[in-house]
């Protein structure tokens, strides 16, 4: 099957201001937070307990030279955070953190908001942003509570399937369950190395997002072809129920149905 979709090459979306507001300015949380943070995210295991605050006008990057994170890292991170409209000098204060394992990106929420499924969702594409223009893959996206503690641990990573489509596993998703949807994709002739992407998600439920050009999801015939693609390949993510999504370029979802 093929279907309109469209590879990402640019971090601008505007769409961080929204999320911003589930955030807490910094001065806000106490200052056992980042202490707690030197904890929780392992930083200061060599030894060295050093924090470092890269501003981008009120806005800052907290990082430390117990991990991996150099000054460069910090900076293209701000400046993605800055393009995406989270950064709009509100004085939001997000941590970064790295080892040769996995690299962390850490935002401090306003109480309860980790288990808010909007706000979560939007946490877990500005991940995906950044891993693409600033952090790469895996990523993992924590969400915090005022006092540093981590509420909400978000998985993110990405899986090539021939030379330019690919598939992001979020969640409880693995690479190996990216790997085994892509190839089922391509026996179902939708990756055709077009530059297509696909989200699989496993939380509650396992879910299975298309990004597909402007208004493809206001043709009934290609959303009956989704659909088709969707059920033909759900035993390599373990079979159905499988929520299938229609996503605008912009990572907002148009259309939705649970295929059972």
């Amino acid at each position: 099957m093929s279907a309109p979709g469209k590879q990402e090459r640019k971090p601008a979306v505007r769409r961080g201001r929204k999320l911003a507001l589930y955030a807490v300015p910094v001065g806000v949380a106490a200052v056992i937070a980042v202490a707690m943070w030197m904890y929780f995210a392992g930083v200061g295991d060599s030894g060295k307990t050093q924090i470092v605050k890269l501003h981008m006008g009120k806005d800052t990057v907290t990082y430390g030279y117990g991990g991996l994170v150099t000054d460069s890292d910090a900076e293209t991170l701000a400046r993605s955070l800055k393009s995406t409209g989270y950064f709009t000098n509100a004085g939001l204060d997000v941590r970064y953190s790295k080892t040769a394992e996995q690299k962390i990106v850490s935002f401090t929420l306003q109480d309860g908001f980790w288990d808010n499924r909007e706000a979560v969702l939007k946490f877990e594409e500005l991940g995906r942003r950044l891993g693409l223009f600033a952090t790469g893959f895996p990523l993992r996206v924590r969400l915090l509570d005022s006092t540093g503690r981590t509420r909400k641990e978000l998985g993110i990573g990405r899986a090539r399937i021939g030379t330019k489509d690919e598939v992001f596993y979020l969640g409880s998703a693995t690479e190996a369950d990216a790997r085994a949807l892509g190839e089922a994709f391509k026996s179902g002739q939708y990756f055709i190395d077009q530059g297509f992407s696909v989200l699989l998600s496993k939380e509650e439920a396992t879910t299975i997002s298309f990004i597909v050009n402007s208004n493809a999801w206001t043709k009934q015939e290609m959303f009956d072809g989704f659909e088709k693609l969707t059920r033909d390949a759900a035993a390599s993510v373990g079979g159905l129920p499988v929520t299938m999504r229609l996503l605008s370029p912009e990572i907002e979802t148009e259309k939705e149905m649970v295929i059972k």
